[in-house]
């Protein structure tokens, strides 16, 4: 007998085709600088209108980023451009993830690729927990089309603890929803429209964030300069160089909520690099 309201195949994220096949959200070649024993990874949301804020809080998964699997990608996707870019991302982030090449200068061609390879696992990772999905389809589609990050993109490098027990967590998501709109009431009122994701692979930090709309106002290089990280996108002009500090668990809690920090004031304060005593 035929089964009744059959569920729907899923789609794609990136271009909408079926036969979705279950995948590790970090690459095989990347897992095994991945800390295994890393008990958490966390995810919030939050929403900001014109007048008034709050946020709903973080999210505790447990278990590690690194068996998360999701069936979101088509195998046309998975083994075909997403392949492809890791392959070219894979000879400038496999020294970095190790702890080699960070006293030498990335052009502006590798700070490119890079923040592409970025950006498609942004994109991905966040499915973890769909709640806090804030790229849109189309975005996906045209990344899919295109490879290239856009200019509402931020993204910055940098250079993580050497110890597995130094770093709080491999991966942290939020989705906040702004609007110019007063609220209807104090519960989310639909979709995230902004995101910030902070990770950590082996030695290296990437802090990516992204919204289509403006109502979030920063200067890159000031992130950068402060927390001791350069900004990947938009590219910087001239190339940089990438003698940058080795950040602790303290930076990276902090960087992982500096874009919460600026849209809820009242949000816990950090106690790192932003509030630290100088030695």
């Amino acid at each position: 007998m035929a089964r009744r309201n059959p569920k729907p195949q899923g789609r794609c994220i990136f271009c909408g085709n079926t036969g979705l096949t279950k995948e590790h959200i970090w690459p095989a070649w990347l897992s095994e600088y991945l800390d295994k024993d890393s008990p958490r990874h966390l995810y919030g949301t939050g929403y900001k209108s014109a007048d008034i804020q709050f946020t709903e809080g973080i999210k505790y998964r447990t278990g590690t980023i690194h068996s998360r699997k999701l069936r979101i990608v088509c195998k046309s996707c998975n083994s075909g451009w997403m392949s492809r870019l890791q392959e070219k991302a894979k000879p400038i982030l496999l020294p970095l993830v190790k702890g080699e090449n960070f006293g030498f200068a990335l052009s502006q061609a590798e700070a490119k690729l890079l923040a592409m390879w970025a950006t498609m696992f942004t994109m991905v990772v966040e499915f973890a927990d769909p709640k806090t999905v804030a790229i849109t389809p189309d975005e996906r589609k045209q990344f899919h089309v295109s490879q290239e990050t856009k200019e509402h993109w931020s993204i910055w490098i940098g250079r993580g603890p050497i110890r597995d027990d130094e770093k709080p967590w491999n991966f942290m998501h939020y989705g906040w929803r702004l609007t110019q709109e007063p609220p209807i009431s104090e519960t989310m009122p639909g979709d995230c429209n902004a995101q910030s994701s902070t990770f950590i692979v082996g030695e290296i930090f990437f802090l990516a964030y992204s919204s289509t709309i403006p109502i979030l106002t920063f200067d890159a290089n000031d992130i950068g300069s402060a927390a001791g990280i350069r900004p990947l996108w938009p590219v910087p002009s001239p190339i940089f160089d990438f003698g940058i500090r080795r950040l602790d668990g303290y930076d990276i809690h902090d960087l992982s909520r500096i874009f919460i920090l600026k849209m809820d004031p009242e949000y816990p304060e950090p106690f790192g690099w932003l509030g630290r005593p100088k030695s």
